[in-house]
């Protein structure tokens, strides 16, 4: 039973359960890796940006892929051209996978899927 959280170290937050403190690596959601964000970070603003709204979409539809369209973006303010050149740094550093077909939306999965034994299409609760 979770009592309070508390943020002491900028990198980990600490859960308090039963007069315990546990490390917690996970960011702002246990579905949402701390290194994951770590290797964002590394990134440039936009591929930042980017990666981040694909893992809150990813979280929040629950899903293991999703389809990223500019309109999807654009709400972010983030404009075509930026979205095609922040995928492929995200997927150089190995942050996420796509596929696309020329004249289609990509089909964006995060590679921090793999560290949890999730049911297909489903996130844990």
């Amino acid at each position: 039973m979770l009592i309070r959280t508390h943020s002491l170290n900028p990198y980990y937050r600490f859960m308090i359960t039963n007069h315990k403190i546990q490390k917690s690596p996970f960011f702002l959601s246990p579905q949402l890796p701390l290194k994951w964000v770590l290797e964002l970070s590394k990134l440039n603003s936009t591929a930042f940006k980017v990666g981040t709204i694909v893992a809150y979409l990813v979280i929040l539809l629950k899903k293991r892929e999703i389809s990223l369209t500019s309109k999807k973006l654009m709400e972010f303010g983030v404009s075509a051209d930026q979205k095609k050149r922040a995928l492929k740094d995200l997927e150089n550093s190995g942050l996420i996978s796509q596929r696309s077909l020329h004249g289609k939306n990509p089909i964006v999965s995060v590679n921090f899927i793999g560290e949890y034994s999730w049911q297909e299409d489903k996130l844990p609760n």
